[in-house]
């Protein structure tokens, strides 16, 4: 087994990703994602997108959930030309 790969078992196994997030792990998310350029957002986006897929008919992870919903946030707020 890899590196990269147990990192990839280690993810899926993360009991945190059922869960949403904490009030301070949303406020640094929405931090962070103020901070991305567009093309940045777009890609954090996407792949958030890409993590929300069901798979095998299991729903997506609470965590991964609630990243495609503050980047998808973010980029309305940027389209509408709101304030950070």
């Amino acid at each position: 087994m890899t590196r990269d790969s147990r990192a990839d078992l280690q993810l899926h196994s993360e009991t945190w990703l059922d869960r949403p997030l904490t009030t301070e792990e949303l406020k640094q998310l929405r931090a962070r994602l103020a901070k991305m350029t567009h093309e940045d957002l777009v890609k954090f986006y996407g792949s958030a997108l890409e993590m929300c897929q069901c798979r095998q008919g299991a729903p997506p992870r609470a965590a991964f959930a609630e990243r495609l919903v503050q980047a998808w946030k973010e980029r309305q707020r940027r389209r509408k030309g709101e304030p950070k």
